[in-house]
């Protein structure tokens, strides 16, 4: 029997046991009435009513969580997987982002990178409209020194509803390749109504700018 359960048991059965001593009592108080019984004698009697069986089971919030916990805002950038890449020097690597429009409009959407190494790497399309419902890659490149002495670090920024960001790693080894990696992002807004909504006042979804297009800043 799970712990829940057995809670669930002891606490049907203390109310079991206040409603019985409640009408235990009110009997004794019409019975007293009845036979024009001294009241004293009644309080007494009710002083006498066993209480030990009245105790609701206590109930630890270590070992019982209430799911009372409030999760990141949705409009907080999700954090995608690092990918993790060992080239040989001279190497070129790819990462591709396959990116879902969740949604039943076209949606613009772009991709920005920064970090340290920002500027070796190089991505293809900077932004793109996506259908309804369709996929467009976005291809990102980078090429390893000859030398094979540096490792390069940079975040990938896709931003269309919402925004995700994906952390590229990259280093040179002997027994590497020019390898290629991709990733799904799935961009779609959280149309649930949560009870912790009201604590946020940003959209969990980045409405669609006039001009059409996606601001994009490059890092």
């Amino acid at each position: 029997m799970s712990t829940q359960q057995t809670m669930t048991d002891q606490t049907t059965a203390a109310l079991d046991a206040v409603v019985g001593a409640g009408l235990k009592l009110g009997r004794s108080m019409l019975d007293a009435m009845r036979s024009s019984t001294p009241v004293s004698d009644v309080v007494a009697a009710a002083g006498k009513v066993d209480t030990s069986g009245l105790r609701l089971p206590q109930v630890s919030l270590g070992t019982q969580p209430c799911g009372c916990a409030i999760p990141d805002a949705c409009f907080l950038p999700e954090k995608l997987p690092t990918v993790t890449a060992h080239g040989c020097p001279g190497a070129t690597m790819t990462l591709r982002l396959v990116v879902t429009n969740e949604w039943p409009a076209s949606r613009f959407v772009a991709v920005r990178v920064t970090g340290p190494d920002a500027g070796a790497v190089t991505v293809t399309p900077v932004q793109q409209q996506i259908g309804p419902y369709e996929t467009s890659t976005f291809t990102a490149t980078v090429h390893l020194p000859d030398d094979g002495s540096e490792s390069l670090s940079a975040l990938l920024w896709v931003r269309g509803c919402r925004d995700h960001v994906v952390r590229w790693e990259v280093s040179s080894s002997d027994g590497g390749c020019a390898c290629v990696h991709e990733v799904a992002v799935l961009d779609e807004p959280d149309t649930v109504h949560h009870w912790y909504d009201h604590f946020y006042k940003e959209p969990c979804c980045r409405p669609q700018p006039r001009q059409g297009r996606v601001p994009v800043v490059h890092g």
